[in-house]
């Protein structure tokens, strides 16, 4: 069943989802728009257009973070349904086609962490970056077990996941990467495998057994 048709086309979006509505901000063809979905939607702009950035839902706003209009991006901003509510501290390395999510510390606080993509010289980045609550900086974080690009993650459990994408011999990948991230431990586990390899794919974390009606 078809939900709806965006207002405008666009690939390379990002995506967030709030008390039933959608949210679509940038993507190739349509990179200086954001565009709330059905129920006659609306559109507005965007601070920094991009594509190929990622998106880290914070409550009642989502951080675009990063991405690639007419070079590498690394802005930080935050947008909610009625559009751009103010920006954070800027990237240490600007990337695109990485991966990001929000997550908690130990006080309930909320941790952004960006993870890998490409920089502006085209080379793949095993690199994280974390911004903890409060900050003024983003700071270094755990690196990647590998250089990763057009990979997919999500939070599930209070935990980001990464899946997939490209290595730094482009081949496709299929491990899925948890970041365990305390004040004991920092760092990246194998938690599983795809049973297949994938790349600009999407991920989204959902309650399975409300989904399959068990």
């Amino acid at each position: 069943m078809q939900y709806a048709t965006l207002r405008e086309a666009r690939y390379r979006h990002t995506a967030w989802s709030r008390q039933g509505q959608l949210l679509l901000l940038g993507g190739q063809d349509s990179e200086e728009t954001g565009e709330v979905v059905g129920g006659g939607g609306s559109t507005f702009p965007l601070e920094h257009p991009a594509y190929a950035s990622c998106a880290a839902d914070m409550g009642g706003a989502v951080a675009i973070i990063g991405g690639f209009y007419s070079g590498w991006l690394n802005y930080v901003d935050r947008y909610d349904m009625s559009g751009y509510l103010g920006s954070l501290p800027v990237l240490r390395t600007a990337r695109a086609a990485h991966t990001c999510g929000a997550i908690a510390d130990s006080t309930g606080h909320t941790v952004l962490v960006v993870a890998g993509g490409s920089d502006y010289l085209g080379y793949l980045l095993s690199s994280v970056e974390v911004l903890e609550h409060g900050a003024t900086y983003w700071v270094a974080g755990p690196q990647l077990p590998r250089a990763l690009y057009k990979l997919s993650g999500g939070v599930a459990g209070g935990r980001l996941q990464v899946t997939g994408g490209r290595d730094s011999s482009n081949n496709e990948r299929s491990e899925i990467y948890e970041l365990v991230y305390s004040e004991a431990e920092k760092g990246w586990t194998q938690v599983g495998t795809m049973e297949e390899a994938r790349w600009l794919h999407a991920v989204a974390a959902v309650n399975l057994p409300a989904l399959c009606g068990a």
